[in-house]
């Protein structure tokens, strides 16, 4: 059972979970064995990150029962009026600074994974390398990764360091890193995929496709005797590259679901004929 846990949505951006509602959903998703807790710099403007690591001080929960996942490289737009737009930074400075700040913020001495939030035109693959390296010898970080890299983008980064894990997004409503090299790429260098939205908001939208998708994820559930979002979960789950899908969810009984329903193994026909419900027409 693999999947991580998702924060983005706790703080300031969603739930605005004060510190003891944070500290007993990391308390309950442990209890479940869900270790991993993903979260970004920017979540809940530079706040959720500090209030996750007074939550997790709250928990009792000893550091090396749990890994913690953050990212950086996005400058957010400014809001004292100096003009500055949002914008990447991908500089060894700004990297180290910004995994120094994520440490107090975590009250830790270590990030298990540390990832470049989303990639730009400017970036400099051996500066990020380096400071990677840095950061890597300093025990500041475990390992390192990306998120929302190309295919391209993930291979050349890796002829100047070891990247660990890419965090993109996949789901059974936006597919495509399965077949634009996203994936292979991940089976080809023993990168671990994990999967945003993993979803694809399916249940929140209104079109075509998710008309589609939910009409037999809604047959599919009955067969298997769980509830849908299990059925999408599991969809992600069977392709080889193994995927960790992060799971979003602020509700106890979804993390729950999780653990029951475990044991659910997609035939191969089932998971083509989801796949045909996204795509609206058979395979070629």
């Amino acid at each position: 059972m693999s999947y991580t846990i998702g924060t983005m949505s706790w703080g300031r951006w969603g739930r605005q979970w004060n510190t003891q509602e944070m500290s007993r959903f990391i308390q309950h998703a442990a209890g479940l064995n869900f270790h991993t807790f993903d979260m970004a710099d920017i979540y809940g403007d530079h706040t959720t990150e500090a209030e996750f690591g007074q939550a997790w001080k709250t928990s009792g929960l000893k550091r090396d029962s749990l890994e913690f996942i953050t990212k950086t490289g996005i400058v957010m737009e400014s809001r004292s009026g100096d003009g500055r737009t949002k914008h990447y930074n991908h500089s060894r400075e700004h990297i180290i600074k910004s995994c120094e700040q994520s440490l107090k913020n975590l009250h830790t001495d270590y990030i298990d994974v540390f990832l470049i939030h989303r990639p730009g035109p400017l970036m400099s693959f051996e500066e990020m390398a380096e400071a990677a390296t840095s950061l890597r010898q300093a025990g500041k970080i475990r390992h390192f990764g990306v998120s929302n890299f190309t295919a391209t983008q993930v291979n050349v980064l890796s002829g100047y360091t070891a990247v660990h894990s890419h965090q993109l997004e996949c789901s059974l409503a936006h597919f495509k890193s399965m077949l634009n090299g996203d994936l292979d790429i991940c089976m080809e260098k023993g990168i671990a995929p994990m999967a945003w939205a993993p979803l694809g908001k399916v249940f929140a939208r209104d079109n075509e496709q998710t008309r589609r998708i939910m009409e037999v994820v809604t047959s599919m559930a009955d067969a298997y005797d769980c509830p849908e979002d299990i059925i999408l979960y599991k969809w992600l789950k069977k392709h080889p590259s193994g995927i960790i899908p992060v799971v979003g969810t602020t509700r106890e009984d979804r993390l729950s679901s999780l653990v029951q329903y475990n044991h659910i193994d997609l035939t191969d026909m089932d998971w083509y004929s989801l796949w045909s419900a996204s795509m609206g027409h058979k395979v070629p």
